[in-house]
């Protein structure tokens, strides 16, 4: 029985992992969205709050749209970690998932800019 679930495990760690990839890709769409209509991407500080609410800091966004209802939650309940500009490609915003023990900076950590 003990090996049954540990491969339970597996399979849902495999499927949290492939829903935090295409997490990564829908989030990724909306940010596009707001920088083609905004004319950048939201600033560190203004974070991924930016695709549900409009900002009210600078860089205030040219033209605004409602991208997202709610900010969006990794599998494990924990929101996405924005970052911008990213750790790898500077020109682009980074998403991060802190992973299943919802603490940044340890292994179980996924970013967009993962390669």
């Amino acid at each position: 029985m003990g090996g049954v679930m540990v491969t339970l495990k597996k399979i849902g760690d495999v499927g949290n992992i492939n829903r935090v990839d295409g997490d990564f890709q829908g989030i990724e769409s909306a940010l596009m969205g707001y920088k083609t209509m905004a004319g950048h991407f939201p600033s560190q500080t203004q974070g991924l709050q930016a695709l549900v609410t409009k900002p009210t800091s600078a860089p205030r966004p040219r033209r605004w749209r409602q991208l997202q209802t709610k900010p969006q939650l990794d599998p494990w309940g924990n929101e996405y970690v924005y970052k911008y500009p990213g750790s790898r490609d500077a020109s682009r915003p980074e998403i991060i998932s802190k992973g299943d023990d919802g603490v940044a900076g340890n292994d179980d950590d996924m970013s967009s800019q993962d390669e």
